[in-house]
Order: structure tokens, then C-alpha cells, then sequence
């Protein structure tokens, strides 16, 4: 397939209809000429899957599409969610990566001028999401280095992080109690959301640095004055997307560092009193 890249701050959103036209017949025309007509079959029988009435049906789905195309990477990582076993979870994303990562190099998307810009090809871009939920599941696990590693190497592949790497890189800083590449990580991607804001916050609150945890407390309410719910009970099977400013903002945060807020139970009570 040929390499098509994204790169939208370079498009020009004033286009006319004709325009737009255009650019949907190149679509279509490199997909139909260049997709591989087992792939197709499979993405076939993928699409079936959000349509099926039970999960055993869903799972059966999946298996079609792998039987069709044995290589389906996205198909692969999403068996990976209805394993109840973390762990076996975990392994079975290792392996489809490791799977892709050779197709890819095998397919030249590791040489230099692709490294810096895999969220922004079609081809390297399913690949670096199925790095992130492994680095989110090794987060889960405990397995804080293995988690950091990995989510470096999110950050050298994909530089504009187009998964949120940064956000859970951030998390884990702050776990590790490393303030020297939270700022460094923050100089890199400065942003004043929640994700970027709360990992500083837990840092300086187990530092025992009251005062610049509350600093750190006021930037985070400015952002959204609904923190206070972070240690509310949340459905994850119900996070779909969140609002800026939202409660479902604070929910999303709440679960993407859950290994972070765990580690300080006594949290909540600074929060309280504070916020």
C-alpha cells in the first residue's frame, strides 16, 4: 500500500467542493487499486463487530477477519479487550506488536524519514496506539519501567504524540518522584490541561512540598473546577471521549493515572481542604 500522510497543519481548509471532491476520489481510487483483497475481506468482517448482539459474536467476528488476513494487526489488538486476564491481555498485545514492528521494518517505515512521524501515516499509525495500550497496561501492572521505556519510544517514533504518550509519560515521572524529567518533559510539550498539571501536583504532595502542591492545585481547578470528583467511582466502560472542562474530563484523567492517585490514598483529604 502506498504511504499516505496526514500532516493537517499543512492543508489548506479553504477548499471548495470541488476541491474536496477531489481529494475523496484520490481516497478512493488509492484504496480500491491498492488494498489487498484479503486485508479488504477482513476490515469486512471487522466492521460487523460493532454491529454483532453479544461479545461471543463480536470475538467470532474478529476471528473471521483474522482467518482472512492472519496479519490484521487491529484485529489482533482488539482480542486483546476481552481477555479478563490482564496479563494474558498484555501478552497478546507483545505479540501482535512485535508481529507489526517486523512487517514495518520489513516495509522500510523505520528508516529516517519516517521516525519522528508515525501518527501521521496510515500504515505506522495503528501501531503506535497498540504501543500505547501495552505501555497503559504495563502502567496498570506495575511495571513502571517497562511502562516509561516503552512510552519513550511512543515519543521518538510519533514527536507530535499523537496517542497522549506524553500524558501517561507524565504520570509515570511523577510515580517515580523524578521532577528532573517532569520539567523537561513539560518544557517539551508545555500545556496547561489537567493530564499535564495533576502528575506535578501528586509529585509535590509526596515530596511533603505543601505549598507548591497547592500552586499546583489552584492551576488545576482553573482548568476544571470539577477536580474534585477525581476520586469519584467511575464506569470505564463508559468513558467515551471528554469535554474540556467537563466532569468527563476529570473521569478520563482519574482513570488514564489510576496507578498514579492510587499511591497516595491521603490525597483526597489535601484536595478537600484546598481545592
Amino acid at each position: 500500500m502506498k504511504k499516505v500522510k496526514q500532516d493537517f497543519d499543512e492543508l489548506d481548509m479553504n477548499l471548495s467542493e470541488e476541491d474536496l471532491a477531489g481529494i475523496a476520489k484520490m481516497f478512493s481510487d488509492l484504496y480500491s487499486k491498492d488494498i489487498d483483497p484479503a486485508l479488504e475481506k477482513a476490515y469486512k468482517w471487522l466492521d460487523k463487530v460493532d454491529s454483532a448482539k453479544s461479545e461471543k459474536e463480536e470475538i467470532k467476528y474478529i476471528h473471521k477477519a483474522l482467518e482472512e488476513y492472519p496479519d490484521f494487526f487491529e484485529a489482533k489488538i482488539m482480542l486483546a479487550a476481552y481477555e479478563d486476564n490482564p496479563l494474558k491481555a498484555m501478552l497478546v498485545i507483545e505479540d501482535a506488536l512485535k508481529g507489526e514492528r517486523e512487517l514495518l521494518k520489513k516495509n522500510g517505515f523505520f528508516n529516517k524519514d519516517h521516525i519522528g512521524e508515525f501518527s501521521l501515516i496510515l500504515e505506522t499509525k495503528p501501531y503506535i496506539h497498540g504501543m500505547y495500550n501495552l505501555a497503559c497496561f504495563y502502567a496498570g501492572l506495575g511495571m513502571i519501567n517497562k511502562a516509561i521505556d516503552l512510552a519513550r519510544e511512543i515519543l521518538r517514533l510519533d514527536n507530535r504524540d499523537g496517542s497522549g504518550a506524553r500524558y501517561l509519560l507524565m504520570g509515570l515521572y511523577a510515580y517515580m518522584e523524578d521532577e528532573s524529567n517532569l520539567k523537561k518533559l513539560y518544557q517539551k510539550y508545555p500545556e496547561e490541561s489537567l493530564s499535564m498539571l495533576v502528575p506535578f501536583f501528586v509529585y509535590y504532595y509526596k515530596q511533603t512540598n505543601f505549598k507548591e502542591a497547592k500552586r499546583y492545585l489552584d492551576k488545576i481547578v482553573k482548568c476544571n473546577k470539577h477536580f474534585n470528583h477525581i476520586f469519584d467511582d467511575v464506569d470505564v466502560s463508559m468513558l467515551d471521549g471528554y469535554i474540556v472542562g467537563d466532569v468527563s474530563e476529570v473521569e478520563m484523567v482519574a482513570t488514564e493515572l489510576s496507578f498514579l492517585l492510587n499511591t497516595v490514598p491521603g490525597l483526597e483529604d489535601f484536595v478537600l481542604d484546598n481545592g
